[in-house]
């Protein structure tokens, strides 16, 4: 049986930090969950739809993110180690006050979406698409672009 991320959220919700590592997982929806102080460590998260879903001071390292949608969404004081993005969509989101280091964004969509005071270094944005982002105070260095 495969386990599933909204049960060990469940699960472990009273624990700080949560911390998941070498885990996939599959075809989840997570709606109005909030998850706070979580370390996840070499993550797959295949077909998942994050909806007024919450992640508050969470830690990803070499975590992959495929056709995944978020959807209304807070990521809020997060860090993101070496993460990919793949085929995702980003949608009304609060990504504010969030750490991108050597992440790649490939063929994502981002759409009226607060990124200010976020810092991307080193990060690659391969054709992914802005549509009203909000980009105050927020730091890019060494940003790759690619049109594929």
């Amino acid at each position: 049986m495969q386990i599933k991320l909204m049960d060990l959220i469940e699960k472990y919700k009273n624990v700080k930090p949560l911390e998941i590592k070498n885990q996939q997982f599959f075809n989840e929806n997570i709606f109005g969950c909030i998850v706070s102080v979580a370390i996840l460590d070499e993550v797959t998260m295949f077909n998942f739809r994050f909806e007024e879903t919450e992640f508050l001071g969470g830690h990803f390292h070499d975590c992959l993110f495929k056709n995944c949608k978020f959807h209304n969404s807070l990521l809020r004081k997060c860090k993101f180690w070496k993460c990919t993005f793949k085929n995702c969509e980003i949608v009304n989101c609060d990504i504010s006050k969030v750490e991108f280091d050597d992440h790649i964004f490939n063929n994502c969509r981002f759409i009226n979406t607060n990124l200010e005071w976020s810092d991307l270094e080193n990060c690659q944005l391969i054709a992914t698409e802005l549509h009203g982002i909000n980009f105050n105070a927020t730091i890019i260095s060494h940003l790759k672009i690619k049109n594929d």
